[in-house]
């Protein structure tokens, strides 16, 4: 009796102390949390984004465009805008907000994918663990994470891992994957994860994976409701298959090349991906392997694929990890208290400090040269030949939308493969570059002064200097060149 006694007094002290005492868990979810916002608050820097806002506001003013409307080398290409509702969502919060108002935008979409991060570690129940998994899926996400439309892609990603490994209703799939087809072309991946990880579950237990049967069943239905209620129609489900045709184009650009392993993010996503293989020789389980293997290679042969392999990762790394490590998640010590008031303080002064900095680091940009271009009607016409950088490409469209008239933008989706492969000749400065330029009609050049066509430009006799000093490196900076025969040269 006396026992019982004792159990029901220690039992309302645990309550008691429940009520109002963080766990262990919590506070180190919410630190988590805290990164994820510190992340996604930097200066919004990423020149896809540039196109994905300018495009948002075309849309708004113009409506959905069916053809390239920023180029004179791709005029008239079909075109699908395979994350039109994300472009959209960014001009209406500029519209709203202005560029300050999209950074908030990212904080919250980073901090909510940490958030669900730390819940997709839930069943390794222990904080080692746990802290290890986040750890290294922050490190990669301090690299990966941008303001480009794939962010929100991400979340909706994580959401999906959350439904399916923890056997949600399935149903919640649907409006997940109808958002995720309108919003980025990876949302194949969503479906390739459900059948890994049921594949996973079949062979450790040598029957059929129902559950994620059903999950795969209704996230289909999504996706195929995505693909029939959007601007562009069933076209929309193609883009991923006419992307990934196009193996030559992709071959050539950066994030679609192997992992480059001296990055030290890609080095932390490989310590987690041999933590993942360590994991599966300790536990013989397929639940790790399957998915490990699956989303591990193509993201060593593909860089743009790590943070999505970090995020596989968690959750069946983090259900062979349970008897690692000896601190419960789920202990509650009223000390704690006050590390959620630092955080709470923390995170209040960095959304403050952040927003009331620089919204964009425009920094790498010819901001300067493309004003001297306009003051001498050189840019942004339909008569302009400008040959610049992709990246280049994708500010000007920001600034004169469709009266842009760009020679390349980084959309290898439309690019033509002749365009990308005379770019990439001029990038590496190849003899034939003096045929390019004659090729597309330009009249000026605006490059990058440390490259090689920019001193080759300066020692021509058909072309002349007019901005910057191509035998005076100033790191960064850019020379303008025109042709010697043209009313650019005697501006």
């Amino acid at each position: 009796m006396a026992t019982r006694a004792r159990s029901s007094i220690e039992g309302s002290r645990a309550g008691e102390v429940g009520a109002w005492a963080p766990t262990v868990g919590f506070v180190a979810g919410a630190a988590s949390v805290l990164f994820g916002l510190a992340i996604g608050l930097a200066p919004l820097a990423d020149n896809s984004f540039l196109t994905h806002l300018a495009t948002g506001h075309l849309i708004f003013s113009d409506g959905f465009p069916h053809t390239d409307p920023y180029s004179f080398t791709a005029a008239g290409e079909p075109w699908i805008v395979q994350s039109w509702l994300a472009s959209l969502l960014y001009a209406a919060i500029d519209t709203v907000a202005g560029l300050p108002g999209i950074q908030l935008m990212t904080g919250l979409l980073t901090a909510t994918l940490a958030g669900l991060g730390w819940r997709l570690t839930r069943s390794a129940r222990t904080l080692v663990p746990r802290v290890f998994l986040m750890v290294v899926f922050l490190a990669v996400g301090a690299h990966y994470w941008t303001e480009r439309p794939h962010l929100i892609a991400w979340v909706l990603f994580a959401t999906l891992l959350v439904i399916v490994v923890e056997d949600l209703d399935p149903r919640w799939l649907v409006p997940v994957m109808f958002v995720w087809t309108n919003v980025h072309g990876s949302f194949p991946i969503g479906l390739v994860a459900i059948a890994t990880i049921g594949l996973g579950r079949a062979l450790d237990d040598r029957e059929l994976p129902r559950a994620e049967i059903r999950a795969l069943l209704w996230a289909g239905l999504g996706v195929l409701a995505g693909g029939v209620l959007n601007p562009y129609g069933p076209g929309l489900l193609l883009f991923p298959i006419r992307l990934l045709s196009r193996a030559e184009t992709l071959r050539v650009i950066e994030e679609w090349r192997p992992a480059d392993l001296s990055n030290p993010f890609n080095q932390v996503f490989l310590v987690q991906a041999l933590a993942a293989i360590a994991l599966f020789f300790r536990a013989r389980s397929f639940r790790i392997l399957v998915p490990a293997v699956v989303f591990t290679v193509p993201a060593l042969l593909s860089a743009r694929n790590v943070a999505v392999a970090s995020l596989v990762l968690l959750p069946v790394m983090a259900s062979e990890m349970r008897d690692v490590g000896s601190i419960d998640c789920e202990r509650r010590l009223p000390a704690l208290r006050l590390a959620v008031v630092a955080l709470a303080v923390t995170g209040t002064a960095l959304v403050a400090v952040r927003l009331g900095g620089t919204a964009a680091d425009l920094g790498r940009y010819p901001l300067e040269e493309v004003r001297w271009l306009a003051d001498h009607d050189l840019v942004a016409s339909a008569d302009s030949r400008v040959i610049t950088h992709d990246y280049v490409g994708n500010y000007l469209e920001l600034v004169y939308g469709a009266d842009a008239n760009v020679f390349i933008d980084d959309r290898a989706e439309v690019m033509p493969p002749r365009v990308i492969g005379d770019y990439v000749d001029l990038l590496g400065g190849e003899r034939n570059w003096e045929e390019i330029l004659d090729r597309y009609g330009a009249e000026v050049v605006l490059w990058e002064e440390d490259e090689e066509l920019a001193d080759a430009l300066g020692e021509s006799t058909e072309w002349e200097v007019v901005l910057g000093a191509p035998d005076e490196t100033i790191p960064g900076g850019f020379i303008v060149a025109c042709r010697v025969d043209s009313g650019c040269a005697a501006t």
